[in-house]
Order: C-alpha cells, then sequence, then structure tokens
C-alpha cells in the first residue's frame, strides 16, 4: 500500500464553483472537484489541465496552487473486495476556457 497522489482544480464562476459527477469508484455518485491520478512522469499541472480536460471538456488556463489535502476511506469495488485507500490531495485555484464544457456523463470517471 502506498499513497495515491491526486491533483485537482478549483474553478469559480459567478459565485458557482464547477463540480463533476463521479461514475465510479469510492466516491461514486457524489460531486467532486475536476481532478485525479498524476500519471508516472507527468508534471503535477499537466496532470491538472489533462484530468481537467478529461472531465469537463474545458482547457486550463492558468493555475494557482491552493492547499493540500489527505484522506483515509475504505470501500468494496465491483469485485466485493474492501479496498483501503491514503490519498493525498494537491488543491490548485484555476483560470478555464469553458466555452466546451462537457453537460454529460462519459461513463469513465465523470
Amino acid at each position: 500500500m502506498h499513497p495515491r497522489i491526486g491533483v485537482y482544480g478549483i474553478f469559480f464562476n459567478q459565485g458557482k464553483i464547477l463540480l463533476i459527477k463521479k461514475s465510479r469508484g469510492p466516491y461514486k455518485g457524489k460531486y467532486d472537484l475536476p481532478g485525479g491520478g498524476i500519471e508516472y512522469s507527468e508534471k503535477i499541472e499537466d496532470a491538472l489541465k489533462r484530468e481537467i480536460y478529461e472531465e469537463t471538456g474545458a482547457s486550463m488556463i492558468s493555475c494557482t496552487f491552493f492547499n493540500v489535502n489527505e484522506n483515509y476511506c475504505k470501500y468494496i469495488n465491483n469485485d466485493n473486495k474492501i479496498l483501503e485507500i491514503h490519498q493525498i490531495g494537491l488543491y490548485y485555484l484555476v483560470s478555464l476556457d469553458f466555452k466546451n464544457l462537457k453537460t454529460y456523463g462519459d461513463d469513465q470517471d465523470s
């Protein structure tokens, strides 16, 4: 077991915050910030840009580090196995070009 490191974008627009609805994993059916895991040899900002685009269709213009947090959780996966996760989240305030924002689920993660 080792911690999972993820990166997440916080985007505000006219008093609203951009969220996705999770379609799998321990938070299935819940709302979350767009983001996810950093791939091996991927730079943090590149991972943030990729995850935001994959989950929302929006393009990241800029980002500023905001905070770090960690979470521990247990959940039952699709094989009925209990998994334990230690997640470290890096949170960034982001500016987005959201003219191509998704309004539908893709059944991948959001």
